[in-house]
């Protein structure tokens, strides 16, 4: 009986965590599949790992350990959907990328602000934005 109801509630909440993508304001849509990542829906849609977690925070944990099959989640609004990404290799820093990406090392981290913070903190497979047009020094 336990694992009927637990059953019944996991869907009940896999669907309601589906309709709460269906922002107005989300130009882009993905529909979750079996073993993706922030990391790698980023990687294989042009969205930044951060941008994932952040349009989809209410229901997205800061790990994004919690994706379900068959969710939809929202990769960009309007306005705030960096499409130019890079993924970070083995040996890279915030300045060899933005240097390869024709920012400068302050632009670059203001569009991944939410991402690699004061420190500019990356991992290798982190999926970043490196579109100048979201590369504003603040």
């Amino acid at each position: 009986m336990f694992k009927v109801l637990a059953s019944i509630a996991l869907t009940l909440a896999a669907i309601s965590v589906g309709s709460r993508a269906q922002d107005d304001e989300c130009n882009r849509f993905y529909t979750v599949q079996g073993g993706d990542t922030c990391d790698r829906i980023g990687k294989n849609e042009n969205a930044p790992s951060w941008q994932i977690r952040f349009e989809n925070s209410d229901f997205i944990d800061v790990e994004c350990s919690n994706l379900y099959p068959g969710e939809r989640i929202c990769l960009g609004v309007v306005g705030r959907d960096c499409q130019q990404v890079h993924v970070v290799q083995p040996e890279e820093t915030c300045a060899s990328i933005a240097a390869a990406s024709g920012l400068t090392t302050e632009g670059f981290r203001s569009a991944n602000w939410r991402a690699v913070g004061d420190d500019c903190f990356i991992y290798v497979g982190e999926v970043l934005c490196v579109d100048p047009a979201f590369a504003t020094s603040t």
